[in-house]
């Protein structure tokens, strides 16, 4: 009988908060269970799936490990620049965005007390006009 080796799954236990060391070559859940650390770094996962997966772990009970490890290996420090520079973009876009509306509003406001000052003027006309009518109505009527 031949017997097949594979490489063991590793399965995280629910620890509890700090029970997690962490060195360069091996992470040890001080319950007991040893694994090995990866030799090469791994792929760069996108800064948005990295953080789901801590949060998870985190939600679980189970990061203690290192986070600046975690920062190192996964090149944290480039990924937090250019997210705090997208973000810095994308600020200053909405603070330009809002001062255009401000400037639409404000335009906006003048047009409608513009309209508003010629309709009451066009009532006092009409007003003056149906006045003006009854007086001339009531000479040729008497």
């Amino acid at each position: 009988m031949e017997l097949i080796r594979q490489p063991p799954v590793l399965t995280l236990r629910r620890c509890q908060p700090r029970l997690f060391s962490q060195s360069r070559t091996t992470v040890t859940c001080l319950l007991g269970s040893k694994f090995p650390a990866k030799r090469q770094p791994p792929p760069q996962p996108s800064p948005k799936r990295l953080g789901e997966q801590i949060l998870l772990l985190a939600a679980g009970g189970v990061v203690s490990v290192s986070i600046t490890y975690l920062a190192n290996v996964y090149n944290l420090p480039n990924e937090i620049k250019l997210i705090n520079q997208r973000l810095d973009q994308q600020s200053k876009v909405l603070e330009q965005q809002s001062v255009n509306l401000d400037k639409a509003l404000e335009k906006q406001s003048m047009n409608l007390e513009k309209v508003l000052s010629e309709s009451v003027d066009y009532r006092r006309e009409v007003a003056e006009l149906r006045g003006g009518f009854q007086v001339i109505l009531q000479k040729r009527l008497s």
